[in-house]
Order: C-alpha cells, then structure tokens, then sequence
C-alpha cells in the first residue's frame, strides 16, 4: 500500500525536468533565483518593446492591410461582416471573419484602426510573456522562446497587423507555450485552459492555422497516458475549453452556414498541385530572401544572420527547430505539438505569396527559439563551471543584456529605423485629401481595394473591374458617357497592368492615351520608400485644373501652380527602364500600362525593355532641371506645371473628418449607384408613359403576390426561375436606350431583376441584384436599346430563404436634354 502511495505522490509532484545540459539543483541556487529575476525583467523589456512596436510604430500601412480594413469598417457602421470591395457583399469568407470582428468591435469604441488592430496582437504577446515567466521551463528553453517569438514574429515577420497572420503566430506560440507549461506544472487546469483556448483561436483567426488546435489533440493524448485516471477529467475538461468556446461557435456560425463559399475559395486559392508543389513555393521563397539578405543584414543584423544558412541551403527551419527543441526535455512536447501547423505550412499551403512572411512566421519563431535555446544553454554551461561567484554572475547578467540589445538593435522588416508614432493617421490624411477636392458627397468608381477608403467616396462603385477590365471586349461601351457618370475614378497603382479585354485597356492607359485626364492627386508619405504604396490618381474625362497634395514626414503640403515657381509637376508616359528612382525623390509614384500579358512588370528594370509606364513626380525645380530633365529625354509629357507648395493642417483636415464623415455607401451594380447616389433622379429624369404598369404583375406558382396601400409585396420561394414574377413591357422599341427605374424595399433575401425579351429570351441588360441589406431603395437599370423588350422578370437568387421585397414603383425613364443635376447628400 505504501509503495502505491509513493507511486502516485511522484506521478502527481510538478515536474522538475531540465535539459541535460545544464543541471540547475531542485532547490534553486541564489544564481539560479538571480538569473530568473534578470529573466523577469528581460521579459518585461522585450514585452514592452513588442507592444510598443504594434501600437505605436512608424510605418506605412501595406495595400493588403488598406483593403482588409473594410470588413471591420462594414461591422463598425453596417454590424456585418462583408468585403465589398473584393466582391463580396454579402460574406467574408476571403479569410475567417473572427480577427475582423475584433478590428471591428473596437473601432465602434472609438480606437483608430492602427490602435485597434494592435490590441489582439498586444494581449498574445503580453500573455506568451506573462506564461513564459510564470512557466517551469528550463532557463536557456524560457530566453528562447521569449527571444525567438520577439525576433520571428515582429522583428523578421511582416509587423501588419490588420492582416490575421501574426496573430496567428503569436497564438499558436502562446497556446504552445501554455500547454507545455501546464505538463511542467504537474498537467496544471487552468494553463491547459489557456493553451486550449489560444490554439484554437490561432485555428480560427486564419485558414493557414486550421492544424494549430491539432496541438490539443496531442496534449489530450499525452494526458491520458501520463495522468491516473482520476485525473483526466479535469484535464481533459480544461482541455475542452477551446473547442466548446470558440471552436463550436466558430463552426456553426462560419463554417457550416458559408460552407460552399469557405471551399469555393479555399480551393481557388490553393490551386493546383500537392505536397511537392507546396515544398516547391517555400523553397522558392527562401530565395526570394537570400537574394534580399544583403538588403535586409544592416537592419537585421542578428535574425538575417541566424535564418540565411537554413534558407541558402533549402533546409525547412521549422524541421531544425523541432529537432533541436525536441532534444531539450523541458520542450518536448512543445516540439511535438508544433510539427501538425509548421509541416501543413511546409506541405499544406499551395497558396504562399512570394516573399510574404507572414505565412512563415511560426517556422521562423520556432526555428529561432530553438538556436537561441542552445546559445544560452551553452552561456549557462559556462557560466556554471566559473569558480568566482562574482565574475559568473556578472558574465550571466552581462550576456543576457548583450542579446537584449542586439535583439532591441534589429529593426522591424516594415521599417528601415525604428520611430514611434503616436496614430498612423496616412489614411485618414488621403481620405480628407479627397474630399477637399471631391466634397463630401462624392460618387466614386474603383478598380481595386487600395483606395476604397481614402478615394474620398461617399458613394462607392467598386466594380470597374466587371466593367471594363474583366469583359472580352469593350467594344459597345462608350467610354465617355461611362466615366461622365463619377465626380472620379480613383486608382493607385496595384496591378494597374493588368487587364483581360482583348483591346488591353486599362484606366491606366486611358489616361496616357488621352481618354481620362488628372482631376487631383495624391502623394502618400514614402517614409525611406522609393515611393508610397498609398498615392492615388483621380481621372475624369474633362480637362479640369489639376489639384496636388503630398504628404511627408508628418506633414501634408497643397501644390499650387505658381509663377513664382519653386517646385515642378511632372507627369509623363516613360520606358520602363527610364526615371526611375533611387530615393532620391521626396514626391514619386509609378502606375503601370498593360502589356501583352499580365505578368508583374514592377521587377523590370531594362532600359531595352519595350514597355512603358507613368511617371509622376514632384520635386525642386532645380532638381527637376538637373535630375529629372537630363533622364526624361525618351519621355511623352503628359504634365508639366510648375508651382510651389504650401503647408496645410493635416490635424485640422483629420479632425474635420473625424466630426462630420458618413459611412460610405458601396453599391454591388451600377443600377442601384444610379440610384443610390442621387446621380439619376426624378429631376434628372422623365417617365415614358404606359410602359409599365405595377397593377399587371403576374407571379408563377412559386411566388404569392399581394397589395397593400404601400405597393405590391412580392414573396418567392428559393431556387426558382427568372419568370417566377414577371411585369409587362410596352411601347417602348422604340427607344434608342434609358433605364427601368424601380422603387421598393428588399426585405428578406436577395433578388434579381433581368430586362429582357421573352420571346427570344434575351436580355437587354445584365441582370441587377438587390439584397436586403442595399443601401438604397431606387435602381435604375440602363437598357442601351428597348428593341424587342417586353417585360421585367424577377427571380429569387437566395437558394436558401423566401426572398420578400416590396414594390412601390415602377417606369421606363430617360435622362433629360438638361445637365444632371448635384447628385444628393
């Protein structure tokens, strides 16, 4: 009986193991209490170091970051979470929605969006800390990780924190970090509570995490062979908390309901390929970063120099992580549970953009928690063999404040120097930017995700891409009349190459051409940049005098032609290989033209190269004649005005956007921005009598149709057919074109309305969508000619849901000969 109650006091005493290296005593040593003292304010230092980088940082926000901030704008001001700028109106299934409702939930409490999307990656840092401290690690195992998640998650990784990867790095290191500490600590409840939870959510932040909870399974496993069985359900239990509050949510509400839309997408980003392709990309993307090592060494002197072997030789880092880490005891099973996530990453993921880390940070966080392990282990070795009590402590200490620093030295990738700022406010100075030259109710077109938000819009149109990017031809499309309808088309210069039309136009070379001209501009800062990623053109079709702003250093400068010129505007079509610049222009951008093919042409740099691209730029006029003339020789101006720049109170413009700014209001088709806006109207507009007439509406047997004083509601069951309601046509073949105005309120679902001829089925315009959620209640569908037209059909495009709209008004209507009227407030 005695010898089974010694068996179990030992099964349940907290463990004590340690590396074999080092054999600190059981009871620590006053070296061993002062070392975990200098742990302790090691980790506060590094911990204040990393929350201050996310928080406060001087950095440019990526275009990535730009775009993702638009489903947690959607829940701040609309409550859901969608992505219309990336064509989804109705989901946000491009990446799991959870880190965007965060964004989102704290932006509806006033926090600016660089504040609010630092709080999550904040509160993973200082909690791995936190555990760290608290943890029964072995001293060289605690610098390592506490180093190695500093150096690979926010010193070497991409610091873009609207972006869900980093925190899914530093969740799946924290929850590691908990649930090897917990085993330590005699299989401790409430770290297995916490590593659970943070696993899970590191699954549930970003599909590249799906295998992070996998660590759950295997500590479960280990549990359940280490623990007398009366013990298991509480751990196990403790176990279960992840998965009961956030994994089961995360699956009945995302999951299950957006299912089609989750593998629709997943599927299309992976592409083609399988375990070697994947091994493939992330080869490929070590020599991406070897070929930038010269570049990135004097910012990074310590983690370029640990990683660059490991990349030069096409050794996966997080192979050599788990190795060593493995023959560590006091991180063996941290080892273990972080192979599922780093091998799916190595093997998984198809989908790794090139040169991006952020999909690599948990390899390179493992990897270098696992040298630096082994440097400090050796320090301590050596430190333990010293006979002078004195000279040992000192060495320790001295060493470790060594690292301290030269860890502190390595600057964050997204920066060449470290400087702090109290608000990134870039986005904001762009949006006020455009709004002095577009006013406040604007009505703006985009072709992508960059300039959404600092384009100036109050009504957003952001599918010039089905318009006139993604068509096989433009040929019936009458470019002037198209582009008259926007105060401005807005563009930055993301893939402003790239085109599918057979005629290869771009917006981009409809302004070399001519076709659009510059309204404004807009110069983001560069900080030590060539050039901001942030800057922005505003074309229309009419020659208007053009408006400049640039911003730099803290500061946002008007341009104003002048005769007491001190600066020059310069726009012009050039060679690819020509003007290019090497930082020495404070004001620099470069929009691409298309070319035979889509490929990225932002890598070329021959001057024989046939392609051409915009310059614009804004500089001295003496650096303009001594610098930009002599190599602008090959180039087509399209602007040269010379003038001087002015300060402007770019805290004034932020706070004035602060206090008045509306939520923008995004339109999925051109029917309802018509309407939305204000651009068509019944002053603008003129009904053709007798065309169409509410009171014969007709329903098949899949609708229920019926009339109450406020109109006709109109309610059709999923999956039905284009004719499931249908409104009839009449007298108007006549017309060379106008549009089919229609007045309601989508109440549940979504609907579809279609022009067309039912006696030969073809439609005279493309079909027009309206989902409950629209923000409008007026479309008008343009029909370029009413030949044959004899009806408007409805349908339900909800395959799930009744869909029920009320309809209030309908009629044929043609613009007047008068000039539009201002579109409304």
């Amino acid at each position: 009986m005695s010898k089974v109650r010694q068996k179990a006091t030992q099964e349940e005493r907290p463990s004590t193991e340690t590396i074999p290296l080092v054999k600190f005593p059981v009871r620590p040593s006053p070296d061993a209490r002062y070392l975990r003292i200098t742990f302790l304010i090691c980790a506060l230092v590094i911990c204040v170091a990393g929350c201050l980088y996310l928080t406060f940082l001087d950095r440019e926000l990526f275009f990535d970051e730009v775009g993702l901030y638009n489903p947690p704008y959607m829940f701040q001001h609309y409550g859901r979470i969608t992505y219309p700028v990336h064509s989804h109106f109705d989901d946000m299934v491009i990446h799991p929605p959870t880190h965007y409702l965060v964004i989102g939930a704290l932006l509806r409490l006033g926090l600016t969006l660089p504040h609010a999307a630092a709080v999550e990656p904040v509160i993973l840092l200082s909690t791995a800390c936190l555990l760290l401290v608290l943890s029964r690690f072995s001293l060289p195992i605690k610098f390592g990780l506490l180093f190695g998640t500093f150096l690979g998650a926010l010193v070497w990784n991409d610091l873009l924190t609207v972006r869900p990867d980093l925190s899914l790095a530093l969740a799946w290191i924290a929850g590691l970090i908990a649930l090897e500490s917990a085993r330590l600590s005699n299989w401790s409840p409430w770290r297995l509570a916490v590593g659970s939870l943070l696993l899970v959510y590191a699954s549930a932040v970003h599909y590249p995490g799906i295998l992070a909870q996998a660590g759950v399974v295997i500590y479960a496993v280990w549990a359940c062979f280490a623990l007398p069985w009366r013990r298991l359900p509480v751990a196990l239990g403790s176990l279960m908390v992840g998965p009961c509050l956030i994994g089961i949510p995360y699956l009945l509400l995302f999951i299950v309901p957006f299912q089609e839309q989750i593998r629709e997408t997943v599927v299309r980003q992976q592409g083609e390929g399988g375990l070697l392709t994947a091994l493939q990309h992330h080869l490929e993307t070590y020599d991406i970063w070897v070929h930038g090592f010269s570049f990135n060494l004097p910012h990074q002197p310590v983690v370029q120099s640990l990683l660059m072997p490991m990349w030069y030789l096409h050794i996966p880092v997080a192979l050599v992580g788990f190795l060593v880490l493995f023959a560590f005891r006091s991180s063996r099973g941290l080892a273990v549970a972080a192979l599922p996530q780093v091998l799916f990453i190595i093997f998984g993921a198809r989908h790794k953009q090139p040169g991006y880390s952020g999909y690599f940070a948990p390899e390179a966080i493992l990897y270098l928690s696992a040298v630096i392990a082994v440097f400090f282990a050796g320090v301590f070795y050596v430190v333990s063999r010293m006979k002078l009590h004195a000279l040992a402590v000192a060495s320790a200490i001295g060493v470790v404040a060594g690292f301290t620093l030269l860890a502190l030295h390595d600057a964050p990738l997204v920066v060449p120097n470290i400087r702090f700022t109290r608000d990134l406010k870039d986005l904001e100075i762009g949006r006020a930017v455009s709004r002095t030259v577009l006013g406040r109710s604007a009505f703006i077109g985009t072709a992508g995700a960059g300039v959404w938000y600092t384009g100036g819009a109050q009504h957003l149109y952001p599918w010039l891409t089905q318009d006139l990017l993604y068509p096989a031809t433009i040929a019936g499309l009458n470019l002037k009349e198209y582009f008259s309808q926007f105060d401005a088309v807005v563009l930055d210069n993301d893939q402003t190459w790239a085109t599918w039309n057979k005629e290869r136009v771009t917006l981009t070379s409809l302004f070399a051409s001519g076709t659009l001209n510059l309204k404004a501009l807009w110069f983001g800062d560069r900080r030590k940049d060539r050039a901001s990623g942030l800057s922005l053109l505003m074309l229309t079709p009419n020659q208007e005098p053009v408006r400049g702003f640039a911003s730099a250093a803290g500061k946002t400068y008007r341009f104003e032609p002048s005769s007491q010129a001190d600066s020059v505007f310069f726009c012009a079509v050039c060679p690819i290989g020509d003007l290019r610049s090497d930082f020495q222009y404070d004001f620099y951008a470069t929009f691409f033209l298309p070319w035979k093919n889509n490929d990225d042409p932002r890598s070329v740099t021959d001057p024989a190269d046939p392609r051409s691209v915009v310059r614009i730029l804004l500089v001295g006029l003496q650096q303009f004649q001594q610098e930009v003339l002599p190599r602008a020789v090959r180039c087509k101006t399209r602007y040269q005005i010379a003038g001087r720049l002015v300060d402007v109170d770019q805290d004034a413009m932020v706070s004035e956007l602060r206090h008045d700014d509306q939520p923008i209001k995004f339109y999925r088709n051109m029917a309802a921005a018509l309407g939305g806006s204000g651009r068509l109207n019944a002053g603008n507009t003129e009904r053709v009598p007798g065309a169409i007439r509410l009171d014969k509406i007709q329903g098949s047997v899949q609708a229920d149709l019926s009339k109450n004083p406020d109109g006709w509601q109109v309610k059709i069951q999923p999956a039905t057919g284009s004719e499931a309601v249908s409104i009839p046509i009449e007298n108007v073949n006549s017309l060379s074109g106008g549009y089919v105005y229609v007045r309601a309120k989508e109440l549940v679902g979504s609907v579809g309305f279609t022009v067309l001829n039912s006696r030969s089925y073809a439609f005279a315009a493309p079909e027009v969508q309206w989902e409950a959620h629209d923000p409008t209640d007026e479309i008008y569908i343009p029909v370029r000619s009413f030949a044959g037209v004899d009806q408007l059909a409805i349908r339900n495009l909800d395959k799930h849901v009744t869909s029920q709209i009320l309809i209030k008004d309908l009629a044929v209507v043609t613009t007047r000969s008068k000039p539009p009227t201002e579109p409304r407030p």
